[in-house]
């Protein structure tokens, strides 16, 4: 641990490295919806991870990493874990059909899922439906769908549109709203 680093950062470290093992820095940021260099800011204590947005963020990077809000309170931080039981709460059950908006998406993101049918070629599978909207302009959208495995996380399914629609449309999709908002 540095001298800055605060200890939820090291707890949130600590668990990327241990539970998730093979997890990249990078990779746990996008999953939570933000940049490396922002995940790498919060962990290390170079920016303070105090202020709501800032609070929800350390939240999401930790639920990304299997951290539990008990450890969160032992570490000193009540309000993420009351955080991190809410979001926890908010993920929906995949087992029929759904659609999450917000958490555990970025907030331009929404993913739709629906079952297909067992019998099709290739076996089950859920078909994805993923919309990002211009934060600037709700009216403007890019929208795509595919039939996936239905054991993949929504994480990862929102990861896996996110990379294919950033090779279409370049640096329109990419960027972090959170960077923007938290000095």
């Amino acid at each position: 641990m540095t001298a800055t680093q605060p200890p939820e950062g090291l707890l949130i470290e600590e668990a990327r490295e241990s539970r998730r093992r093979g997890l990249s820095q990078n990779r746990a940021a996008e999953l939570a919806g933000l940049s490396g260099t922002r995940w790498r800011h919060i962990v290390n204590g170079t920016r303070p991870a105090t202020g709501a947005k800032v609070t929800q963020t350390v939240a999401r990077m930790a639920l990304v990493v299997d951290v539990t809000p008990q450890e969160m309170e032992r570490v000193g931080r009540p309000d993420v874990a009351q955080i991190m039981a809410e979001l926890q709460d908010s993920v929906p059950d995949r087992t029929g059909s759904g659609h999450m908006k917000g958490w555990p998406l970025r907030p331009t993101e929404e993913l739709w899922w629906e079952p297909q049918d067992p019998s099709l070629p290739g076996g089950p599978a859920i078909r994805y439906t993923y919309r990002w909207t211009s934060p600037e302009d709700p009216a403007d959208y890019i929208e795509s769908s595919k039939g996936m495995d239905p054991e993949r996380d929504p994480l990862e399914v929102a990861a896996l549109f996110r990379e294919m629609l950033a090779k279409a449309y370049g640096d329109r999709i990419l960027g972090d709203p959170e960077d923007a908002r938290n000095p």
